[in-house]
């Protein structure tokens, strides 16, 4: 994975950062290089975020959003099927 032009410093290239401490939204984000101020932790995190959601596929855990593959879809249905029959099976009885 190469370095992204997002994360060099602006005076040195370096792609390296000083993390202060402490890590608060406002405290200053330093090129781990040449010390150059890289900007706040907040605003270095929106660049990561930034980063990320135009490099990276869209990840989700809601089962409404996420495209199944038809292996996964039959997984499902199976996993659903055999849960009907347990509850089918335990209310006959009970």
């Amino acid at each position: 994975m190469g370095c992204s032009l997002d994360f060099q410093c602006a005076a040195c290239g370096s792609p390296a950062v000083s993390l202060p401490t402490p890590l608060t939204e406002l405290a200053v984000v330093r090129c781990a290089s040449c010390r150059s101020e890289i900007g706040t932790w907040l605003d270095y995190k929106g660049r990561i975020c930034s980063a990320l959601s135009r490099s990276a596929a869209t990840i989700s855990a809601d089962p409404i959003f996420v495209e199944r593959t038809p292996l996964e879809a039959r997984l499902d249905e199976c996993q659903r099927t055999a849960s009907d029959k347990v509850a089918a099976g335990f209310g006959a009885h009970h």
